[in-house]
C-alpha cells in the first residue's frame, strides 16, 4: 500500500530534528509553525502530512502509516529516529485516527 505524504520543514541545519504526523484537516500549520519558530517560541520541527485513504479499514492504516510513513521520514531527513521526539495530532477525522493510532503504537 502506498500512501502519498506532504513535508514541510524549516531550513534544517546539522541536527536531527523531532517531527509532528498532521493527520487530515489541514489548517495551515506550516505558517504556524514557521510564526511560532520565528519568534522563538518552539524549536524547529519537521511536519509530516500523510494522506491516509478513508475507504481502507483504519487499522490496515495504521500499519501501513507506522511501517512506511514514519521509516520513511526517519531514514530520508534529518529527524530524531526514536518515538520520544515523535507526535501524531489530527483535526476532525484527523484527531480520532490519531487517537487510535497512538493507543495502538504507544
Amino acid at each position: 500500500m502506498m500512501i502519498r505524504v506532504n513535508l514541510w520543514a524549516p531550513i534544517l541545519g546539522k541536527r536531527g530534528y523531532p517531527h509532528c504526523s498532521k493527520l487530515a484537516g489541514e489548517i495551515c500549520i506550516d505558517r504556524i509553525a514557521d510564526r511560532l519558530i520565528e519568534a522563538g517560541v518552539i524549536q524547529p520541527f519537521i511536519i509530516v502530512l500523510p494522506n491516509l485513504n478513508r475507504d481502507v479499514a483504519l487499522n490496515v492504516a495504521c500499519k501501513h502509516y507506522f511501517i512506511e510513513v514514519v521509516d520513511f521520514v526517519d531514514r530520508t531527513y534529518k529527524t530524531i529516529p526514536d518515538r520520544t521526539a515523535r507526535i501524531i495530532c489530527g483535526h476532525s477525522s484527523g484527531g480520532s485516527d490519531a487517537m487510535f493510532i497512538a493507543l495502538d503504537y504507544p
